[in-house]
């Protein structure tokens, strides 16, 4: 919904597997503030509106994954990055 060239990523395992002779995986949880995040990314109040339906009501596995909560009066939300340095071929 936010950016549709953000679809699809290989799982970190996966990442992790192709990198490990040849570069550097560092992964860890990001914390976002959903507001911020979805200003950031140009979103609609629609957007954002669909978005904390869809946060509200997503799968126990998805909740765990992104941990949604209130933090100081703000929606907070985890993500996993990884920066991934390799050489190219």
């Amino acid at each position: 919904m936010r950016d549709p060239s953000n679809h699809w990523g290989y799982p970190m395992e996966r990442s992790q597997k192709y990198l490990t002779d040849v570069g550097l995986v560092e992964a860890s949880p990001n914390h976002v503030e959903f507001e911020a995040w979805a200003n950031r990314m140009g979103c609609t109040d629609e957007t954002k509106k669909e978005l904390l339906r869809l946060l509200d009501t997503t799968p126990a596995a998805a909740k765990e994954f992104f941990h949604p909560r209130i933090e100081d009066d703000r929606l907070m939300f985890s993500i996993r990055e990884a920066i991934l340095i390799a050489p190219k071929p």
